[in-house]
């Protein structure tokens, strides 16, 4: 099965949307003039500030949001709520996120400059933390 038309949006009102892109124009009628998302995740605990499909599993996507908090969910297992959720570092807003290639690790970036990179396998182990501001100082010199 082919979702490649499904995509996720994040907004500053505290939900993830899914999304099916039309293919197919349809002429306007009062019936479909307003498109409507296909799903609404809402157990978000402030802005949800990123999104990002798994890059291996077409079910799987991550979320970032304002209080800190980074989830994971599955659509084969739950649509209610995330298979994953952890408060990140200190619980500062959280900006975005970045899955690698093989889908094994998320990196995500915080407001206070930090870049978190999490082994999805263990999600809750931290696998290393640097701050970019002191990175950048550095190379300054």
């Amino acid at each position: 099965m082919d979702f490649s038309d499904l995509y996720l949006t994040s907004s500053v009102d505290w939900t993830v949307k899914l999304w099916r892109k039309r293919t197919h124009p349809k002429p306007a009628t009062p019936d479909n003039a307003v498109v409507h998302p296909l799903y609404s995740f809402e157990t978000a605990d402030d802005y949800v500030y990123d999104v990002k499909w798994s890059p291996t599993h077409p079910a799987v996507f991550g979320t970032v949001e304002g209080s800190g908090k980074f989830d994971v969910w599955n659509l084969n297992l739950d649509t209610e709520v995330p298979v994953m959720s952890t408060v990140v570092g200190a619980g500062k807003a959280l900006n975005k996120l970045s899955w690698s290639k093989d889908g094994r690790h998320a990196a995500i970036g915080s407001s206070d400059g930090h870049v978190y990179v999490y082994d999805i396998g263990e999600v809750r182990k931290r696998v290393y933390v640097m701050q970019l501001t002191d990175k950048c100082d550095k190379q300054r010199r």
